[in-house]
């Protein structure tokens, strides 16, 4: 009902459109100036650039085709970047940084494989390949299996509307978590936020203030309605009926006289 009435108003009166506009206009700079790269000053600004450097790399060292010797000047910066990050110190994002590690790990393990010369890289980074526990990163050659059970898996799925009130563990929540991590998404990016709750009277006490918050901005948005309803109606009714001009006279001879005796009396002195 109220996306009904918010639609009706958008697409047939000038303000809806133009409110809605500056509205979208209004929503794409906050979004664009709070996750843009534009502040290299700030944690999370310089935690993405990290992560984007570590996608270029990854994805050139996937190539089938890949020139001996590249990536140099991203690995370079990306060098630099991890080293401000540190330098920055109360770091938000330790995950950048070990993905930063673990893909300059890599990408020394890549080139000396093949040949070429990573002198350029500090001693720090070249110590860091001995180290077993680092985060996996770079390329992986996974086999082509003949026979798969994915057409079971994909004629197995269903919709599941209705649950049971027994609760779910977290550990089970978690395993259910990390196996829909396991899904191909752009560029391995896990761009999501799981939050779970399993204090069922919070849930509740939600849902009830969520449910009031509706009626309030239902009953909000028919008021509006209605008023501009009848001030359209108020505006068609009046529009063809012709205003008729009303002059007012003003009688000025009292003041007249007194001007007139203000002036004889000055000549007469």
């Amino acid at each position: 009902m109220i996306s009904r009435i918010k639609n009706f108003i958008r697409r047939n009166t000038k303000y809806g459109k133009s409110r809605y506009l500056n509205f979208l206009h209004r929503y794409d700079m906050k979004q664009f100036l709070e996750y843009s790269c534009m502040n290299e000053n700030e944690h999370e600004q310089l935690a993405t650039k990290i992560r984007i450097l570590v996608h270029a790399i990854e994805k050139g060292m996937s190539l089938p085709s890949c020139r001996p010797g590249f990536g140099k000047e991203k690995v370079s910066i990306l060098i630099s970047y991890c080293n401000e990050y540190k330098k920055m110190g109360n770091i938000q994002d330790p995950q950048a940084l070990e993905m930063g590690s673990a893909i300059i790990n890599a990408y020394i393990k890549f080139q000396q494989a093949h040949g070429e010369s990573v002198d350029f890289i500090p001693q720090q980074f070249l110590d860091g390949t001995k180290n077993s526990n680092c985060m996996l990163a770079g390329i992986l050659e996974v086999p082509a299996k003949e026979k798969t059970n994915f057409e079971m898996i994909a004629k197995g799925r269903h919709s599941s509307r209705c649950y049971s009130e027994r609760s779910v563990s977290v550990e089970l929540v978690r395993s259910a978590v990390q196996l829909a991590q396991t899904a191909p998404s752009a560029c391995n990016r896990q761009a999501t936020r799981i939050y779970a709750c399993t204090n069922r009277e919070k849930i509740m006490k939600k849902e009830k203030l969520i449910l009031t918050i509706e009626k309030l901005a239902a009953l909000v948005a028919c008021m509006v309605a209605v008023c501009w309803i009848g001030y359209s109606v108020y505006g068609k009714v009046t529009e063809g009926q012709e205003t008729v001009p009303t002059e007012t006279v003003m009688d000025t001879s009292a003041l007249d006289s007194y001007l007139n005796g203000l002036s004889a009396d000055s000549e007469a002195e």
